[in-house]
């Protein structure tokens, strides 16, 4: 695997109670669809993936993925 290039991105902490209610989030199929991919952004994101990484996975544009990290970081 290629060196990723650019800044470092946003890290991403979560508490146990954050990671189960997001898992369940994914997992959840009455959840819509955009509420779906975020919790999977974060999960991923704490879990070290980076921005392309998860995008590519998503098929969403790392742009995305960069603004809902900031987000949650916040």
């Amino acid at each position: 695997m290629r060196n990723p290039r650019g800044p470092e991105p946003v890290s991403i902490e979560l508490t146990d109670r954050q990671q189960t209610i997001l898992a369940e989030m994914v997992r959840s199929r009455r959840r819509p669809h955009d509420e779906v991919h975020r919790a999977t952004i974060i999960l991923q994101s704490a879990g070290g993936a980076r921005n392309r990484q998860i995008a590519a996975m998503l098929g969403i544009s790392d742009i995305t993925v960069r603004l809902w990290r900031a987000r949650w970081a916040k």
